[in-house]
Formats: structure tokens, C-alpha cells, sequence
């Protein structure tokens, strides 16, 4: 008994689901995501997300040009025949389609999809202009510092003796009176 509840419940799901979709040949307008475009040669299938999650075909003539993938679009059209493929399960699965003359209307442009690399850059150049700011910073401090505590040593003209030994000992005699 159990079983034959949940068939039935998964029936009503399953007619549920497909009395949604007007019939063959009715007027079909659909709001949804563009998840991928497929060029063939004697049209363009695009496939969409619609609200509910369920995936939509939209054929259109090889000139119509849609919106980039990620776009949020309306689309209207005429209902066709499902599409019957094999899906990435490998069961066959049964995809809705709507033929459109190609009138596109785009409810947002796409996000651009390297956002996050932007704002990685973003924050890498925040964090390298801090740390050239707080190491440029200590670095004068260090040189402040070390210029006040060490003297500038005096350029005066001293007259050398000629003899090498003799001049190295007058300098080295000069520098113990500095020192003291």
C-alpha cells in the first residue's frame, strides 16, 4: 500500500510539473538565468534556469544573438516539442523548448564572473601600501635616531706630517682627544 501512495505522489509531482508548460504551439514567456549557449548550424539552443530550477531550451534563428551567459532574460516564444537527451546520469530526461524569434529581453547584465579577483587585488594593494607606510615610517625613525646619537665627525684642514708613520700617529692621537 505504501508504494502505491508514493507512485501516486510522484504521478501528481510529474503532472504537476507538466501542466505548468502550455501546450504545443501555445504562447510561452519565462523568466530565468542563462546557464549555457550551444551554436548548432541551423539554430541556437540556449539553455535557461528558469525560477522554479527547471531547465528551459530556447531555440532561435543562427543570427539572433542572446545575452551572455549569467544574464537574468525573459524570454517569449512558442511552445515546441520537447528535447529528449541523455543526461549527465546517462538516463534519458525530457527538456522543455520554446522557439523564439530571436527577442531577447534581459532583465540585468551578468555579474562579471573574476569579481572575486578584483577584490583580492584590491585588498593585496591595501596591505602592501600598509606595510610600505608603517615599515617607511620606522625605517626614519631608525635613521632619526641614529643620526642624533652619533657625532658628525669635524672636516677641519690639519696639517700632516710627510712621514706616513708620523701623520698615522697624529690622526690616531686626534681621535683619542675626540673620544675623552
Amino acid at each position: 500500500m505504501p508504494v502505491t501512495c508514493v507512485s501516486t505522489s510522484v504521478l501528481a509531482l510529474v503532472l504537476l510539473a507538466a501542466s505548468t508548460l502550455p501546450p504545443v504551439g501555445d504562447p510561452y514567456t519565462a523568466k530565468g538565468r542563462i546557464e549555457r549557449i550551444d551554436r548548432g548550424v541551423d539554430a541556437i539552443t540556449t539553455w535557461i534556469a528558469l525560477q522554479t530550477g527547471d531547465p528551459l531550451a530556447v531555440q532561435a534563428s543562427p543570427d539572433s544573438q542572446p545575452p551572455p551567459v549569467g544574464s537574468l532574460i525573459r524570454i517569449t516564444g512558442t511552445r515546441r516539442d520537447d528535447l529528449v537527451l541523455a543526461g549527465p546520469n546517462g538516463h534519458m530526461r525530457r527538456y522543455p523548448v520554446v522557439h523564439t524569434s530571436g527577442a531577447w529581453t534581459s532583465t540585468n547584465t551578468p555579474a562579471p564572473r573574476q569579481t572575486w579577483l578584483v577584490w583580492v587585488l584590491g585588498g593585496l594593494f591595501l596591505v602592501v601600501c600598509t606595510l610600505m607606510i608603517v615599515l617607511g615610517r620606522s625605517g626614519c625613525q631608525r635613521r632619526n635616531r641614529a643620526s642624533t646619537e652619533t657625532q658628525i665627525p669635524s672636516f677641519e684642514t690639519v696639517l700632516l706630517p710627510a712621514d706616513p708613520v708620523d701623520a698615522l700617529a697624529e690622526l690616531a692621537r686626534q681621535a683619542d682627544e675626540e673620544e675623552a
